[in-house]
Formats: structure tokens, C-alpha cells, sequence
């Protein structure tokens, strides 16, 4: 079940964060009035990824007498347990994970900045439009930076832990929809006191037999 959790956690999180950071970078790559301060908008929630703080106002929204749901009543719709059901608990976490994106954001920025304006511009003289220009410019040159990315976006979802822990004070979430492979190694470990079992789980889950033996 861990690794289930695990899996569809990482792919829904990973292209949603990535394509999300992107679109944003795009969006703030531009020289308008204001722009740094709407730069820094964007990324304070990023200061915040991985802490205690962050997911427990993130429980704290999503409670069943929460804002998100006090929003809801106001626009006649039915209240939703987003944290008690097994419909809708991984897709908050996942939401939680795709909302910190910031850090992403500034390596796409980044990138984007050193992209030469000249090639755009030789782009327009060959007529091309905004997404071929996209296509065949900016995606190219931000390869490296795309690659880095992804990195680091699947070794966070793999590796996703404190915010699962936190949102259901511990591992008690709904039929175990919020347990990671690290979640349940700190159960059986930790909790449960038995380091055996969790090595044991932790050398299962090995991609290489190399690692077993």
C-alpha cells in the first residue's frame, strides 16, 4: 500500500509541479512594473516547503470546519471530509506538494534569462508563432534545467514524509491513503520498534539486487 501511495504520489505531483513552475517562470519572465515584488509572491511559499508550520495550516484549511469548506457553504455546495476520505485525501496532499513550486519556479526564471533574445527574434523573421518559438527555442535551451528539475521533483516525492505525518498527526490516515514507503518504514521502525523489519522493507524496495545482497 506504501508503495503504492508512493507512486501515484510522485506521479501526480512531479509533471504538475514542473508544468506549473514553468508556466509561472514564463509568465514572470517579463519586464513590467511591479514585477519583483510579484516574483517574491510567488516564491515565499517555497521558504516554507518541508516544515511543520506549512502543513499544519495546510490542515488547518482543509479541516471539515475549515476555510475551504466554510467557501464551499457560501457557494451552495455540499462540504467535502478532504482529510477523512479516501477520495479526496491523497489529491490534498498532492495539492499541498504541487503548491510549493517556487524553488522550481526560480531555476525556470533563471534559465530563461539566459536564453538570447536574438534567437526569438530570428524566430519572428521566420515566422514563427508563440508556440513554435516555445517549442523549438525555449524548450531546447532549458533541457539542462528541466532535467535538473525533474530530478530533484521525484526524489521529493519519493521521499515525502513530514507532510503526510503531520496532516493526520501520525500514520492514521484514512485505509493508510497518506502512507509513503517512508512513512511506513518509520512505523515499523520507529513506532513499532522493530528495525529489523523496516531495514528489511528498505532493502525489498532496492532497485538493485546489488543493494539486497
Amino acid at each position: 500500500t506504501s508503495l503504492r501511495v508512493t507512486i501515484v504520489f510522485a506521479l501526480m505531483t512531479v509533471p504538475g509541479k514542473i508544468i506549473l513552475a514553468l508556466a509561472v517562470a514564463i509568465f514572470l519572465n517579463r519586464d513590467i512594473r511591479g514585477i519583483n515584488l510579484i516574483r517574491t509572491l510567488y516564491y515565499i511559499p517555497s521558504l516554507f516547503g518541508g516544515s511543520v508550520a506549512i502543513a499544519i495550516l495546510w490542515k488547518l484549511m482543509f479541516l471539515d470546519n475549515g476555510p475551504i469548506n466554510a467557501v464551499l457553504t457560501a457557494l451552495r455546495l455540499p462540504n467535502v471530509q478532504f482529510l477523512g476520505s479516501t477520495t479526496w485525501a491523497l489529491p490534498t496532499i498532492c495539492l499541498l506538494e504541487i503548491w510549493q513550486f517556487g524553488s522550481s519556479m526560480v531555476m525556470f526564471l533563471a534559465a530563461l534569462k539566459n536564453v538570447p533574445k536574438s534567437l526569438y527574434e530570428a524566430a519572428e523573421i521566420d515566422g514563427a508563432n508563440g508556440w513554435q518559438k516555445f517549442r523549438y527555442v525555449t524548450l531546447p535551451l532549458l533541457r539542462p534545467t528541466t532535467i535538473y528539475v525533474l530530478t530533484i521533483s521525484i526524489y521529493a516525492g519519493l521521499a515525502m514524509f513530514l507532510e503526510s505525518y503531520m496532516l493526520w498527526a501520525g500514520n492514521n490516515s484514512p485505509k493508510n491513503i497518506g502512507l509513503t514507503i517512508v512513512g511506513y518504514l518509520y512505523k515499523r521502525g520507529i513506532e513499532k520498534n522493530d528495525m529489523g523489519y523496516a531495514c528489511a522493507c528498505l532493502l525489498y524496495t532496492s532497485p538493485s539486487p546489488r543493494d539486497v545482497e
